[in-house]
């Protein structure tokens, strides 16, 4: 099995040699570094880490899937490969073709100001009637770990449809990232800091009441980043320190949520530091089991694109792409058990094979391209430091959970932060020396 990993080897190092020279060209790191490094950790640090150490408990269960023959390995490995390669091929092209590409102060001003006005407007009414309809926060915190369930029918809980709010509540989770890049243009900096703090404790609120351990460290290290970089140079580097180090939190989180459900405390195990790997495991899950997932429901030729975008309109029921997924490693069962997120390789394979792969990574590779086109030229200060970081840290976690319906439906920092960058780019002014002579 060992010796099976090895070519995992030469791919890292040239994702890690990608990532410093995106991180040279572009003068720090940016969506495009997110991403590469959520292949490497992913893809080829974890499982690596896990064979190297030899854990019979993690290669028994969440990794068993490492114990397969070279035929999965091989595929793993050439769209891996293929991947990486046509996303960075398409980000160079990308940066060629949209060098002229920046943000302009004004319309960052502009539609900062605009977006945070529409995303706590919404967000925060809609989190307030759907807190209202279950009893209260403390009665929406106690069913939280229930209602995460995807066998929960939530119609059998509310008299109503208005569940359906849980998804316009999220935007709440944006506003404070929008009110923070739109401090630096605020004529009123205490109400802007009033409305920055009431939107952080309805965000705090909501996400606990969604029991999302991963929307809760996400945001927390959203918000850590920028924070860090007052202070320290080597940013990233802290952050990934304290990343490891905080491994075990994950376990607290799910106590946290049973704690409130139902006044208990459960007893956690102390099985290893190595063992909290297996939370982590599902991308290598995915990555060794692509064929027999393609095989499983056939290819989807780029219908989850659409039918994923369809879902968020009320009425609309498509099955996305996890389900594929979830139901090929735990049965037609796998709403009690838990679903089994789709990563950007993941979903395009299931989409077409090499060709998906291709394609989903030339799409990555562009929208990276101009985010990183437009961003380069900020201003370093704090509020455009959020921007950013924010960024870096959405598509690093986007590419465990690339379902075109959960980026759609769960992903709204993401989607509106990278929005407002395209709505506050414009195209630089040019001096034709020609002309001047």
């Amino acid at each position: 099995m060992f010796y099976n990993l090895l070519p995992i080897i030469p791919i890292a190092i040239l994702i890690i040699c990608l990532i410093y020279r995106y991180v040279r060209v572009n003068g720090e790191a940016t969506s495009v570094s997110g991403i590469l490094s959520s292949v490497c950790v992913y893809m080829c640090i974890i499982p690596f880490i896990v064979v190297w150490v030899e854990s019979t408990q993690l290669l028994d269960t969440g990794f068993r899937d490492l114990k397969t023959d070279w035929n999965s390995y091989l595929t793993a490995y050439l769209s891996l490969f293929l991947f990486v390669v046509s996303l960075c091929i398409s980000y160079e092209w990308g940066l060629l073709k949209r060098s002229h590409i920046s943000i302009s102060n004004e319309k960052l001003a502009k539609w900062s100001m605009r977006l945070a006005a529409f995303t706590f407007i919404v967000g925060g009414l809609s989190f307030i009637i759907y807190a209202y309809a279950s009893g209260g926060i403390s009665e929406l915190l106690l069913k939280a770990e229930y209602m995460r369930s995807f066998s929960t029918n939530k119609a059998n809980i509310y008299s109503s449809r208005v569940f359906i709010l849980v998804v316009p509540a999220r935007l709440i989770t944006v506003t404070p990232f929008l009110l923070i890049i739109y401090r630096q243009f605020a004529k009123s900096k205490l109400k802007n800091l009033f409305l920055i703090i009431a939107s952080s404790i309805l965000s705090a609120l909501f996400l606990l009441s969604d029991a999302g351990k991963t929307g809760i460290l996400v945001f927390g290290l959203c918000l850590f980043v920028p924070v860090l970089s007052l202070r320290f140079k080597h940013k990233w580097l802290i952050t990934i320190i304290v990343a490891i180090l905080c491994l075990g939190i994950v376990n607290y989180l799910d106590a946290l949520f049973v704690y409130l459900a139902n006044g208990e405390m459960p007893t956690l195990a102390d099985t290893g530091y190595v063992s909290y790997m297996q939370q982590f495991s599902f991308p290598t899950k995915n990555l060794m089991n692509l064929d027999g997932i393609a095989e499983f429901k056939g290819y989807q030729y780029g219908v989850n694109y659409i039918t994923g975008v369809l879902n968020i309109i009320p009425g609309f029921n498509f099955d996305p792409a996890y389900t594929i997924t979830s139901e090929f490693h735990s049965g037609s069962n796998w709403r009690i058990t838990g679903g089994i997120p789709t990563d950007a390789i993941t979903f395009g394979f299931i989409q077409g094979g090499y060709f998906g792969v291709l394609f989903e990574a030339v799409l990555l590779g562009l929208i990276c391209s101009y985010i990183d086109n437009s961003t380069r030229r900020l201003n370093n200060n704090f509020s455009n430091r959020v921007l950013k970081c924010t960024l870096v840290v959405l598509f690093f976690t986007m590419f465990i959970n690339a379902d075109m319906a959960s980026i759609v439906r769960g992903q709204f920092s993401l989607i509106i932060l990278s929005a407002l960058v395209y709505l506050a780019s414009q195209k630089r002014r040019t001096v034709n020396l020609n002309k001047a002579f």
